[in-house]
């Protein structure tokens, strides 16, 4: 519910105030907030109950309110969906300024043209001849789809195809190119190392400020502020929530997907034989990967 109102209460997570930058709600990295507790989540929910009639349709809140309000559960604590509300719009803009509109650099006053259609024929070559992972079991569509892909297909291209075909780009156009996408890579190496099943605090702690290195160099390029919109800003809260919630695949939308694509194996495999013996495998494994706790205490 709070995230409805992320304009007028700020960030789901924390309470890091918004700005208004060329009438933009910006927010800086998540460095150093101040993190909501019950009490703050509360308050905010009872704030817009009483100001449900006052409240202009511009911030987008009115008529978005449950009708029985006495019916509220208000959460101990909260979390985000990491890829399919988080990352993949702060991906989805990068995307968009690399090959579509361009982008603007920081303190310049030309724009930088998107690159050339040569280089979207190699993203299609890609998807078409994807045989990348198990976990998918259907390939990701042309560049043409790109803005209805799935959250699989945006998955697949994030961690796969994007970083193997931007490799070869990178190495043969501008600079301002480079810096660019290899940022976006720091992006994609963190994001994908917070998906481990074993992590230590020390890891997370090093991600984290990975992900504020990431967040800053971003903005100082494409843009003459150093902050952002709301989804960046949340995209420096995942080492936080992977400390305290566990590895963001064990909540995350894709969780379980690729079990999901081995049962569908083993059920079309011939042999019985083969089937119970990688039922028997699958199911140890499972017991194993199991015993870990679903809440990490540093």
């Amino acid at each position: 519910m709070i995230k409805s109102f992320s304009h007028t209460y700020e960030c789901t997570l924390c309470l890091t105030p918004c700005k208004n930058v060329f009438k933009r709600h910006v927010y800086p990295s998540a460095k150093e907030c101040e993190y909501r507790s019950r009490e703050t989540i509360i308050s905010d929910v009872d704030k817009a109950i009483r100001n449900i009639n006052t409240i202009d349709d511009y911030h987008g809140h009115k008529n978005r309110l449950p009708i029985l309000f006495k019916d509220i559960m208000y959460p101990y604590t909260s979390t985000v969906d990491w890829f399919h509300s988080v990352l993949q719009e702060s991906f989805l803009c990068d995307f968009k300024n690399i090959f579509i509109t361009g982008f603007y650099v920081n303190n310049d006053d030309f724009m930088v043209p998107p690159l050339r259609n040569i280089y979207r024929i190699m993203f299609d070559k890609a998807a078409s001849n994807n045989k990348i992972s198990r976990c998918f079991s259907r390939k990701a569509r042309t560049l043409q789809f790109f803005d209805s892909y799935k959250a699989f297909e945006m998955k697949l291209f994030f961690f796969y195809i994007f970083p193997i075909v931007m490799y070869n780009i990178i190495s043969v156009d501008n600079e301002i190119y480079t810096k660019y996408v290899l940022n976006v890579f720091l992006q994609i190496s963190t994001i994908g190392s917070l998906l481990k099943n074993t992590i230590t605090k020390e890891f997370v702690d090093s991600i984290e400020k990975a992900l504020f290195i990431w967040h800053k160099r971003r903005f100082q390029t494409i843009c003459k502020s150093r902050y952002s919109t709301i989804k960046s800003h949340e995209v420096t809260h995942l080492a936080y929530v992977t400390k305290y919630h566990g590895p963001l695949n064990s909540f995350s939308t894709f969780a379980g997907e690729s079990s999901l694509h081995d049962i569908n194996y083993l059920l079309s495999s011939l042999l019985l034989e083969n089937v119970l013996t990688q039922i028997t495998k699958r199911l140890d494994d499972h017991y194993f990967t199991s015993k870990k706790e679903k809440i990490f205490t540093f």
